[in-house]
Parts: C-alpha cells; structure tokens; sequence
C-alpha cells in the first residue's frame, strides 16, 4: 500500500487515481508539512492503513514521469 501525501486534496486524488490505473494499492490524504497538526493527523492516517516500511520525500521534486509505474519498480 502506498500513502501519498500532498498540500491538496485535488492532487492527491490525481496521484491515487493515475497509481491505481497502473496496478499499485494507495491511499491519500492532504497535508502541510509545515504544519505539525497536519503531520499528526498524516502519521495517524498512515497507522490506520498497514505496516509502515519506508518514507520517500519528495518535496521539491517536479516534473511528470512517462512510465510511473516502471519508475516505481526500478528503484524499488
């Protein structure tokens, strides 16, 4: 199961919807990492949902990826 979290409701819905299309579990939720409310409400969130394996960071990153899916199984 992958958790995706972003500042909004909107593009965490686009992400989940584009990671189910191609096969992959995930759920969402919105968060603002600059808020420490949110963060907890992020890390209950994550509990609720199975066993937390690993963290990606990925704030600051941009730019559309082709192939999400083959790009998830290469670093993987």
């Amino acid at each position: 199961m992958l958790i995706i979290t972003d500042y909004s409701q909107a593009l965490v819905d686009i992400s989940i919807t584009s990671l189910i299309k191609e096969g992959f579990s995930a759920k969402g939720t919105p968060c603002d990492i600059t808020n420490e409310d949110d963060i907890e409400k992020l890390v209950d969130f994550t509990s609720r949902n199975g066993l937390f394996k690993a963290l990606i960071h990925t704030a600051g990153i941009s730019g559309p990826l082709k192939d999400l899916k083959k790009f998830l199984q290469s670093i993987g």
